[in-house]
Order: C-alpha cells, then structure tokens, then sequence
C-alpha cells in the first residue's frame, strides 16, 4: 500500500485497503471494480466486484396532509418540514426526520415502521402515544429526543410498576419524582431481592411532602434493565392509570445485557 483503485466511478488515489470510497450518485448506481496497483506499480489479478448505491425517492410534507412526491411508503426517506401533523394510520418510510420545529404526534394503536433511520431536529417533537411504535428494519442510530407515553394498568398508590426504558437518556426519578425516592429498586440476583441502593440515587432539594426533588447523580434508565417503582405519593387509592412518559434518543439495534445465574431460585 498505499493502492491506485479505479472503479467505474473514478479512481482513488493512495488508497488504504478496508477504509471506505465516498461517491456522490444521486440516482441508484452499481459501481464496478477495473483494476486495483499497488504502490510498486503492480496491477493486481483477479480484483473484481460490484457495489450498489441505492438511492431512495423524497417527499415532504408541512404537516401530513399534502405531500411534495406523493404519499409515503418503505422506499421513500420522509421529511415532516414545520408545522404540526398527526400520524393516524399505519406509517411505512426508508427514513424520517422532522425539521424546523416541526410537531408531529403518533395516535394510539398505529406503528411508524422505518427501514433507516429517525432523525429529530432541535426544536421539532416527535411523541409516541400510549401503544403507539415505532419499528426498525436495520440498526442504524437515531438522533434527536422522541417522547414515548406508556400507561399502567389501574393501580392503587402502594401498587408497583416495573419500568424499562425505550429511550436513552431518560432519568429515572425524573420519571416519577412524585415517587419518593426510597421506593425505586433494582433487582439483585445473587440474593433474590430488590434493593433501592442500587438505582444509586442522589435526591437533594425535596418538598413539604418529602418528593419532587432533584437526583444530583441524574441516574437514567439502563437498557434493556427494569426498574421496580411504586405510584407517586399523592396516586388514588382507588385502582386508577397512571400516564408515564419517557423522552430520550429511541434505543434500537440489538442490546445485550449480562445476566447472572445464582442457582435456583436466583435465576430471574
């Protein structure tokens, strides 16, 4: 090395095997290996192989209800441009992003499924409502804050939920600060029992009613970790649904966590 590339799209001088080979298509494009010499001048043998760029259609919208190339759909990357708009239905694109403070709302029961990526400008709001989704065909990282609003079942004010995060980002007393801040566990294998020491809170700043302070640790949910967390202080006593709400960069890909066998009976 370093290498003389020359593909069907150009030539790449002082090239270093494995790193990546920028181009600029703007239509899908296959793009075919002619020759690749090294840096003594040698031309190599058998070098051959073919790429595909593929390249997605675009259209916009200011709020959903016209659209500048028709209506979305799994090959189309989707821009919400401003302005307010409510997904209603089942909702398939390549990508989403949302610009210039644009407010966009999922109706309960209805999926937004993407084959890439979803993308939150600042200033602009995207909110998933109770048993609403959102569904990822590839790995891709999301950027930008989402809200996901999930509810409990009717529960009565010493009743417990337990609670994982969609979201990075999200802390876990800003969750429920109503909650008092003894009341949040994480589990334990190795002894079978939940401990709140081990969220490993810092709450400073609490009210007449010994809640709604701050964690100075700012601990958020871990992926793919549960958290035991009893209603807020002032809940019903009656059974009633409490409406909680994470906002955070939506998780996706695979998450793996590290699960401990202590023997029978330690083993959840």
């Amino acid at each position: 090395s370093p290498f003389t590339v020359v593909y069907s799209g150009g030539t790449v001088n002082s090239y270093t095997s494995g790193t990546n080979i920028s181009v600029t298509s703007t239509t899908t494009t296959a793009y075919t290996l002619t020759s690749v010499t090294d840096a003594n001048g040698c031309v190599g043998t058998g070098n051959s192989g073919t790429a595909t760029v593929s390249i997605d259609s675009t259209t916009s919208t200011d709020g959903g209800l016209t659209w500048s190339n028709g209506t979305p759909n799994a090959t189309k990357s989707v821009l919400f441009d401003g302005a307010t708009g409510t997904i209603g239905a089942d909702f398939d694109a390549c990508s989403l992003r949302l610009t210039n403070n644009a407010t966009v709302t999922v109706s309960s029961g209805f999926d937004v499924t993407l084959n890439g990526r979803l993308t939150v400008d600042a200033g602009s709001t995207f909110t998933l409502n109770n048993n609403a989704n959102l569904l990822q065909n590839s790995t891709l990282t999301n950027s930008g804050t989402i809200v996901v609003k999930r509810n409990t079942s009717a529960l009565k004010r010493l009743d417990y939920t337990l609670w994982a995060s969609p979201v990075s980002g999200q802390g876990i007393y800003a969750f429920t600060p109503l909650t008092f801040a003894n009341r949040f566990y994480a589990y334990r294998t190795n002894t079978n029992v939940f401990n709140n020491a081990d969220v490993g809170l810092n709450v400073t700043g609490l009210d007449a009613n010994s809640v709604n302070g701050t964690d100075a640790n700012s601990v958020p949910f871990a992926q793919a970790k549960g958290y035991l967390i009893r209603m807020p202080w002032n809940h019903p006593t009656t059974g009633t649904v409490w409406n909680g709400s994470f906002a955070g960069v939506p998780n996706n890909g695979n998450i793996n966590y590290t699960m401990t066998n202590g023997g029978s009976g330690k083993r959840f």
